[in-house]
């Protein structure tokens, strides 16, 4: 959401550009989810996840972007690390493993991949 982009840095957060290309379509949809409590989103494509956590307090907001679940030609992980002790931003994505390995080392919980994006 370019708009969301845009005016977060005007409270606080750091824009740090492009994290990874949205894929055709023809691939799984990864939904954002909101959570009005700790007012944090989290992504996922995981059918599962979503229905657990809509139990609760978190709001299923749509569509964000396409993924894969599986790897392929032309295709990179996105790592997912959580981090029990935060009550926003608890979960990280991102594409960088040397990133995931470090976040990993200060004590977040290496979830794996989340999903696979187009290079």
């Amino acid at each position: 959401n370019l708009k969301e982009y845009e005016t977060l840095p005007l409270y606080g957060w750091k824009a740090e550009g492009v994290a990874w290309k949205n894929a055709d379509e023809a691939l799984m949809p990864v939904y954002r989810l909101y959570n009005p409590v700790t007012s944090d989103h989290h992504y996922t494509l995981n059918e599962k996840e979503i229905g657990i956590l809509t139990k609760g307090a978190w709001k299923k907001e749509g569509v964000c972007f396409y993924a894969s679940n599986t790897s392929g030609a032309g295709l990179n992980p996105v790592y997912r690390v959580y981090n029990k002790a935060l009550t926003t931003g608890s979960h990280h994505l991102t594409m960088n493993e040397k990133e995931k390995n470090h976040l990993v080392s200060l004590g977040w919980a290496d979830e794996g991949i989340a999903f696979y994006v187009p290079n």
